[in-house]
Order: structure tokens, then sequence, then C-alpha cells
């Protein structure tokens, strides 16, 4: 590639040099290599031209597995990105947005996370809740979520949920009478009592914490079993009783159990009243949703409603649900709407699904931004953005 001949370097300024993709060969290793240092020198002679000065911090790096060559930054080894996948390609916000859910821990935003936060902040999405699924992702996302704190003294963006998702479900101990017992599935990251470990993070680092979960049945995946999931879902709705704590509530295909295991812990006279609760990543049916309205419960939409296969149903139901009970979320990484990027979704994308909200009932996407983030506030018990 001689990006210096006359009609590419006329095309292509230099500030706009990093737009440019570098081609990955999946070639034998001799040619790789050859190839390698036939780059090195082009970015030599990119250099002694003098059209693209940025060149002068990038390097050019072999993978051997799989085998590609890329172009990186020498400072930090970090691949190249051009500036719009680097960036929102959506509009900012026309008020201050909060994403109630990202997964902030997961190997496709840690790595760069505080670049992750700074495009939302940038996007007027300032404030996200890093979601706790196990005992280690709950205390990772109390770190960043301090570290960002302590480094960025003006004011809180970052707030975290600690649970256990029903995937773990399995390592949660003591396990109950019903839940099966499978002793090959404990680590040492397994504490005796998962319970006595989550109100120890709960209670020991506020204001950061703000919700219990992410916990609930998942019988699509059943990564752990119905019983297993069913007692841990049961013992964290206990301890958010317990400590009056918003509930960030994970289900799916599992409508009938998550309803009935709630309308028995409300009805037990030995446990306090069930505090505030979200049903998080929602892609039920109308129906469901209808219920949990009626129980007084929120619901969280993703960019799933963005999409036009996976989204429809959603779409249809939109207008049944009333926008004091909607809260916006991208669960991050997943979910992800916005062509270009690389198969995951970004906190800053909260902004399209607030404008797909706004369409979808006819309303302004500011009313969707306000009012919604008002019920963050409220549900969570955040600072008030005015």
């Amino acid at each position: 590639i001689d990006l210096t001949h006359t009609p590419w370097a006329d095309a292509v300024p230099a500030q706009q040099w990093g737009a440019m993709h570098m081609t990955r060969f999946r070639l034998s290793p001799a040619i790789l290599l050859l190839r390698t240092c036939m780059a090195q020198l082009l970015c030599n002679r990119l250099l002694l031209v003098g059209s693209f000065p940025q060149v002068s911090s990038l390097a050019f790096r072999y993978s051997r597995s799989p085998r590609s060559l890329a172009v990186v930054h020498m400072s930090t080894g970090a691949p190249l990105e051009s500036p719009s996948a680097a960036s929102s390609p959506l509009p900012a916000a026309p008020y201050p947005l909060v994403d109630i859910g990202i997964n902030l821990t997961h190997r496709a935003l840690v790595k760069h996370w505080k670049e992750v936060v700074q495009r939302a902040i940038d996007a007027n999405v300032d404030r996200m809740l890093l979601t706790g699924t196990s005992l280690k992702s709950s205390r990772e996302s109390i770190n960043l979520a301090r570290q960002w704190s302590d480094e960025n003294e003006v004011r809180h963006n970052l707030f975290c949920t600690v649970g256990i998702h029903p995937h773990d479900a399995k390592t949660f101990y003591p396990k109950g009478s019903e839940a099966s017992v499978d002793e090959s599935s404990r680590t040492s990251a397994n504490v005796e009592d998962t319970i006595s470990e989550m109100r120890e993070l709960i209670t020991t680092n506020q204001p950061l914490v703000v919700a219990v979960g992410e916990c609930g049945l998942d019988y699509n995946r059943n990564f752990s079993s119905r019983k297993d999931q069913i007692h841990a879902f049961r013992e964290q709705i206990k301890l958010a009783c317990e400590l009056q704590m918003p509930l960030f509530v994970h289900e799916r295909e599992a409508s009938a159990d998550t309803m009935r295991i709630f309308d028995e812990i409300a009805a037990d006279a030995d446990v306090p009243r069930l505090p505030p609760v979200v049903i998080h990543c929602f892609t039920g049916e109308a129906s469901e949703a209808i219920d949990y309205i009626e129980r007084g419960f929120y619901i969280g939409f993703t960019g799933t409603i963005c999409k036009k296969e996976r989204g429809a149903h959603l779409r249809e139901l939109l207008p049944s649900i009333p926008l004091d009970r909607i809260l916006i979320e991208t669960d991050a990484p997943f979910m992800s709407f916005v062509k270009g990027k690389k198969r995951h979704s970004e906190p800053s994308h909260a902004v399209g699904v607030a404008d797909e909200i706004a369409r979808t009932k006819g309303i302004s996407l500011m009313d969707v931004c306000r009012t919604t983030t008002k019920n963050a506030e409220e549900f969570f018990r955040l600072p008030s953005v005015s």
C-alpha cells in the first residue's frame, strides 16, 4: 500500500491518516515477515516524505495466531482505531442520560475502560452503573468506580451493583435444601456465605454501590441448574429487602417463576417490604411487561429495540409502557446495534436507545432523556443532575 502516491496523498490529509484501516493479512509466516519489513520501510518513507507525521508514533505488529499484521501505537501497543470507531457516531444527548447497566469489567471494554467512560460522558451519558454478576466482578467494578472517582474529583460518574448472575448461581453458598450440591463447581473465589460477602461489599462501599444484582432467572441457557438459580435469587431478594436496596433483575424465559417468587416473598410477613425492582434488558412479551408494570416494577430497554427484526416486538409494546416506568441501558458490550462497531456496544450508545424510544412513542428526545434520568435518579437514589 503506497499512501504517498499522489492521488492518495492528496485525498487523505495528514490529520485523517488514522482513518485508514490497514489490511490484515492471513499469509504464511515468511511472507508476513517480509510484508512486515516492507510495511516498516513504508512507515519510514512516510516519515521522510513528511506527508503523514502521525506515523511517528505507530509501529506494525505481527501476530502468529491468527496470522495477521496490524498497525499499533508504539507507546501502548493498542491497535490503531479510526476517529469514527473511537468516538460515538451518535450525537450527544440533549440532557444528561443515565445508563443503568454496563459490563465494564468485560474483556471487550476493560482494557480501554477510561476511554469508554469518557466517550460516554462526551455523549452526555454522564452516569453509568457497573453491573456486578459475581463476587469477583462486583469487586472489580467497585475498584474501577473508586479509581475513576479518585481521579475525577468533580463528581461521581460511575456507580455499581453487587450480585450473583443466574449463570453463576452454581457458585452460591451455602446451598439451599432443594438446590443441587456440586462441589466440583466450587473454587477459591467462593465463600462459605455468599450473602455475608455481598452484604459487606454493599455496606462498606457507599455511596458507590446502589443496588443488589444482577440476579434473577435465566431459563434460556441454564448455565446453572434451575434449583440453584431459584435459591440464589430468593436469597438476594431477601438481602435487598433487608437493606432496602433496589433490585437489578435478569429474566429470560422465566417470567412465571420470577413473578411467583416475588409474590411469595412479598406475602412473607417475616421479610421487609420489597424495594424498587427493575427488569433489566427486557426482551419478553407485552403481557409480561404489563404484569411487571402492574407490580410497580420498572422496565429496562437496551439497543435491542433499535434492531429491525429482533426489536420489532419491543417497539410494538413500547407505547403501552408508561415513560415514568422506563429506564435506559446498553448492557455494553452486549446488545450492539450501531453499525460499524465490532459487534459490541458502549454506554455512549444509550443516546440511540433514547432516540428510538422517542421515535416509537412519538415524543421528543428531550422528554425521554429528562424523564428516564429522573426515573434513574429516584430508583437508584442518585444525586440529581440539577
